[in-house]
């Protein structure tokens, strides 16, 4: 029996990546600026919206009024998706003065509205504010099923040496709470992050930026966690010059046989198409 899966609304994206997305995946979108990640994520929210699957666009790196008026440029009827909400904004607010539980008001705006897919925008911009939020920690023991391929970003044993220590554990909570300062635990946060995301129970794209040093040895994020823990990576290319275009690169997607390869696509007043 074939597997179920959600169509993209992006012409040509679906047929190479097995006819579409696994439910409740986090696909991880990565590129530089100007690389077409944000169109991609409302592209794919206005896909949902059209089968009747309501969609939450989550903006850290931008006001949501600048999100709707880059949808503007395309045909989709952005406002009246909004209007009739098939399609939700949700900004998070960043204010020094009062940190925010990211997480839980993601959960329960999901809830409420009936989200069944999500763009997150963007986990860099989640890590550079990440003393504006409060992040709930799992003891110990839960750490202990961490992939193996994390532990050459994170430590030969990142269960004790990411833990906060115990010096300030003892006066902490349980559960406990990373609110920044108390040790470099980036990295724990983003695997802990996505995993958050995937218990809201919705299908996500998950914008991120890409580690200008990236190459063979170098993981592709500016994190170099995001892409071991999310369940597929698409990565977003622009080539300058005279002949200036656009390529995508599916570097994994878990249960599904990809058509390996560098696909061009074209950005017009219709949204993004891929070229097979």
């Amino acid at each position: 029996m074939a597997m179920e899966r959600l169509t993209t609304g992006i012409p040509g994206l679906d047929d190479i990546m097995g006819g579409g997305i696994p439910p409740g995946f986090n696909l991880l979108l990565v590129g530089a600026p100007g690389t077409g990640k944000t169109i991609m994520g409302l592209q794919y929210l206005c896909g949902g919206a059209k089968k009747g699957e309501i969609g939450m666009y989550i903006t850290l790196d931008s006001r949501a009024d600048q999100v709707i008026e880059q949808g503007k440029q395309f045909d989709w009827d952005l406002e009246r998706l909004m209007a009739e909400g098939k399609i939700r904004m949700l900004e998070i607010p960043l204010n020094k003065q009062k940190r925010v539980d990211i997480f839980r008001m993601i959960e329960d705006k999901a809830k409420e509205w009936g989200v069944k897919r999500i763009v997150f925008d963007s986990l860099s911009s989640f890590l550079f504010n990440i003393n504006q939020f409060i992040i709930n920690l799992p003891k110990i023991d839960d750490m202990s099923t961490m992939p193996e391929d994390l532990k050459k970003y994170i430590g030969e044993d990142p269960v004790t040496k990411q833990m906060i220590p115990e010096t300030l554990q003892k006066d902490m909570p349980d559960p406990k709470f990373y609110s920044g300062g108390e040790a470099n635990l980036e990295k724990r946060i983003v695997y802990l992050a996505l995993k958050e995301l995937v218990k809201v129970g919705t299908t996500n794209f998950i914008i991120t930026s890409q580690n200008t040093s990236s190459s063979n040895e170098n993981p592709i994020t500016t994190d170099g966690v995001s892409e071991f823990v999310s369940d597929g990576v698409l990565h977003l290319h622009a080539v300058e010059g005279e002949d200036a275009f656009n390529t995508l690169n599916i570097l994994k997607l878990r249960l599904t046989k990809v058509n390996r390869g560098i696909y061009n696509f074209d950005i017009s007043e219709k949204g993004i198409s891929i070229k097979n």
